[in-house]
């Protein structure tokens, strides 16, 4: 594994840090944004259907920040695609 980018996510007033792979940064963006247009979302659509603001999207589609698990899990149903393909590329 390359070099580790740490991000800290607060949630319910808590840190939970998460581990990422450098190279993940700009995969899981590029995915999530192939994903979100291919089902015909815009970033306000998608995040209106996630309970959050635009915003979120938007940096999660930069490679900013990263969503929760929870978040990737809602992101699969809404935009049809697999876990595996939004968090390794993995099928589709």
């Amino acid at each position: 594994m390359n070099q580790i980018v740490i991000t800290i996510d607060f949630n319910d007033h808590k840190a939970v840090v998460t581990r990422v792979p450098l190279d993940w940064k700009h995969t899981f963006a590029d995915r999530l944004k192939t994903a979100r247009i291919n089902a015909g979302y815009t970033q306000k659509e998608l995040a209106n259907k996630l309970g959050i603001a635009q915003s979120s999207v938007s940096a999660w589609g930069t490679g900013d920040c990263y969503p929760t698990i929870e978040h990737v899990r809602a992101i699969t149903e809404i935009l049809d695609v697999t876990f595996d393909y939004l968090t390794d590329g993995m099928g589709e």
